[in-house]
């Protein structure tokens, strides 16, 4: 088990093994924090789809951050400070929701 660590995986070697692709470091959470996740996705179902991953840092009882991963490289682009205890966030943009998809960058 890592603790504040984003696993990549491919999954298109499924139902074989999938391989690690990237591991991507969070902000410590101490050890009664959690992380909470949702993807960003554009464009059709499918590998490559998804543009970015949105992670809550919720430190116990205090203020946390929500950092912002670009999905094509794996890395944290920025980390935004929030109020307490941040434990699961939702992106979403209504024009995307028609076509299945629930939000979109704005890199």
């Amino acid at each position: 088990m890592k603790n504040d660590k984003l696993m990549v995986f491919d999954t298109t070697t499924l139902p074989f093994p999938f391989r690690l692709l990237a591991e991507v470091d969070l902000p410590a959470v101490g050890p009664l924090g959690v992380h909470g996740l949702d993807v960003w996705v554009t464009g059709a179902k499918g590998v490559g789809s998804a543009k970015g991953i949105v992670v809550t840092n919720a430190l116990q009882g205090t203020d946390g951050s929500v950092s912002l991963i670009d999905a094509a490289t794996n890395t944290v682009r920025t980390t935004i400070p929030v109020g307490r205890n941040p434990k699961q966030v939702m992106v979403y943009y209504a024009g995307l929701a028609a076509s299945d998809n629930q939000a979109t960058p704005t890199w």
